[in-house]
């Protein structure tokens, strides 16, 4: 896969689920009466006016990483007084704005999960689906970087269907044990590996190696390997098992930024090494497109939902922000000083961007 259609693939998953976030803001502004000046396709600046429905301009524009809405009032500068203004509006209506946003991210995640186990999905294998699952198989679910299969180019989702010593004993691979018990006293030394990828059978040959985690006792390879079978649910299963991996996708990512945050305030390495910012996922969707259209639509929804979560934060120029500020001004009774709000908001927004120009910077560092 080569990077500029990996480039090009990550662009166009930021932009749609960009504007699948920002539809949420704009569809429930409109049914709440609210005015919206423009729906843009891509940030400024603008390209082209294509067309303006019911006051709104949407308009296309240059730098395409998603897109925006324009909300009359949203800033708290103007619109005070006036019906069709953000800040004219009910905290409980601006607050449903606000978190259309992440919702519509949500829900398209749940949406692209439940299609895609409809059409027919690889995932873990599962005895209580039974028959539903077709064509199962042991899979690569993992690879460690530096290991012998990551330098042998091994990747997630192949198949491995057997294993030759030296000597010329083949092993069958049937269950995920039998490759680590394949090792244990054997030591070190050159086997080969018959691996399937994409209904293409070859041969690999590579060494396993001590002290690729901690406690190894037996030489391995670097891969961790499952049983993978095709899954194929009717529509109502389909919805219920993408709703079901949407939660857990959800519940794992708050996990992880839990620990970051605790890792930012304590200074653990271990937990902020892991930040990467778009450059840094560019590679990992290329990955996915290599495997197959299933691992696509789990990056994508996963992309999703930490648009959702991150947005959701209590940090200034992010919804969540904004929601605090809101939650403020309920307490208080009094809404904040519109160019106090303006300044905080302003000051998050260069933060988000000086973090982002950092990461991004690590993230080429690390990719060249």
């Amino acid at each position: 896969m080569s990077l500029l259609i990996s480039i090009i693939a990550f662009i166009l998953i930021l932009a749609i689920l960009v504007v699948v976030h920002e539809f949420g803001h704009f569809i429930v502004a409109k049914k709440s009466g609210i005015r919206v000046d423009e729906f843009g396709f891509g940030f400024p600046p603008r390209a082209k006016k294509l067309f303006t429905k019911n006051g709104t301009d949407f308009t296309l524009n240059w730098i395409p990483f998603g897109g925006f809405v324009k909300i009359f009032g949203e800033n708290g500068e103007e619109g005070a007084g006036q019906n069709d203004s953000f800040v004219s509006k009910k905290k409980r209506t601006q607050a449903a704005v606000l978190i259309a946003g992440p919702l519509f991210n949500f829900l398209f995640a749940w949406l692209i999960l439940a299609v895609m186990f409809m059409v027919g999905s690889p995932t873990l294998y599962d005895e209580s689906y039974g028959d539903k699952m077709k064509n199962v198989s042991v899979s690569v679910v993992e690879v460690f970087p530096d290991s012998p299969a990551d330098q042998a180019e091994i990747f997630v989702g192949d198949t491995i269907t057997s294993l030759t010593y030296p000597n010329g004993t083949e092993i069958s691979i049937s269950e995920p044990a039998d490759l680590s018990s394949a090792f244990e006293g054997k030591g070190v030394q050159e086997v080969v590996l018959e691996v399937e990828r994409k209904n293409e059978v070859f041969e690999i040959t590579l060494s396993p190696a001590y002290g690729l985690y901690e406690g190894q006792e037996n030489p391995a390879l670097g891969i961790a390997l499952d049983k993978v079978g095709t899954l194929r649910l009717p529509p109502h299963e389909a919805i219920w098992r993408g709703l079901q991996r949407t939660w857990n996708l959800s519940v794992s990512t708050a996990d992880f930024l839990i620990d970051l945050v605790k890792g930012l305030v304590t200074g653990d390495k271990s937990q902020t090494g892991s930040i990467t910012g778009p450059i840094g996922i560019v590679p990992v969707v290329g990955n996915a497109i290599e495997v197959g259209f299933s691992f696509v639509v789990v990056i994508t929804a996963l992309i999703s939902i930490n648009l959702a979560i991150i947005n959701l934060l209590p940090f200034p120029a992010l919804d969540g922000g904004r929601l605090l500020f809101i939650l403020i001004e309920t307490i208080k009774g009094s809404p904040i000083n519109p160019k106090t709000s303006s300044w905080i908001n302003s000051a998050g927004f260069l933060i988000l961007i000086g973090l982002m120009v950092l990461v991004t910077v690590r993230d080429i560092i690390q990719l060249f």
